[in-house]
């Protein structure tokens, strides 16, 4: 057999692999979506999740749950003296700034109006 035809065969195998690929990813969301309402609720808020111009990027779930913060926030009237902003760093892990400073750990910030907000939207994303 020539190359060529080995090398047609490899990349028409690769081709289907793929698209089966996206097709069970494709069909595992919309069965989550219709079967759980709750998972359903999770992938909305992630796709609803927007990076900003001038934020730091983060991944999705980031992003969302920096929106569950800075709604929380200002419903109960506690917005912080300096902006929110999630960031991910090189390594995957979580900063979170506010203003110009960095936190790794929620724990570290000095804010407990902060703490409480960012512990209550994960645990709510969480569920």
């Amino acid at each position: 057999m020539p190359l060529s035809e080995i090398l047609v065969l490899a990349l028409s195998l690769l081709a289907l692999i793929l698209l089966m690929l996206y097709l069970w990813r494709r069909s595992v969301l919309q069965r989550a979506q219709s079967d759980d309402p709750q998972v359903s609720d999770r992938l909305a808020a992630v796709s609803g999740a927007r990076l900003e111009e001038g934020e730091r990027r983060a991944s999705l779930i980031a992003e969302a749950i920096e929106s569950a913060v800075q709604e929380a926030l200002a419903q109960s009237g506690d917005l912080p003296p300096a902006s929110i902003d999630f960031g991910t760093a090189a390594d995957g892990s979580l900063e979170i700034w506010l203003g110009e400073a960095r936190y790794t750990r929620v724990e570290d910030i000095p804010d407990q109006r902060i703490r409480d907000a960012v512990a209550k939207a994960v645990a709510e994303f969480n569920r």
